[in-house]
C-alpha cells in the first residue's frame, strides 16, 4: 500500500475489499480458516515415498561422514 492512502484496498489472496484509513482497516474480521478437504490415498502414497526417499538419503549422508 502506498504510503498516505486513504480509501479501500482489495486484500491479495481474499479478495476481500477493506478501508484503509491511514491507520486502521475497517472491514477486516476473523473469519475461522475454510475447512480442508481431506488427503487423497494417492497423495498419502505419494507423500510416504517420497518422505521414505529421503530419510534414505539422510541416513546414506550420516554413514559416509561417520
Amino acid at each position: 500500500m502506498p504510503a498516505g492512502h486513504v480509501g479501500p484496498v482489495m486484500l491479495p489472496g481474499t479478495n476481500r475489499e477493506i478501508w484503509w484509513t491511514g491507520r486502521v482497516a475497517i472491514g477486516l474480521r476473523y473469519e475461522p480458516p475454510a475447512p480442508r478437504e481431506p488427503i487423497s490415498r494417492s497423495a498419502a502414497w505419494v507423500q510416504s515415498l517420497m518422505l521414505a526417499w529421503s530419510r534414505r538419503q539422510g541416513q546414506r549422508r550420516s554413514a559416509r561422514t561417520a
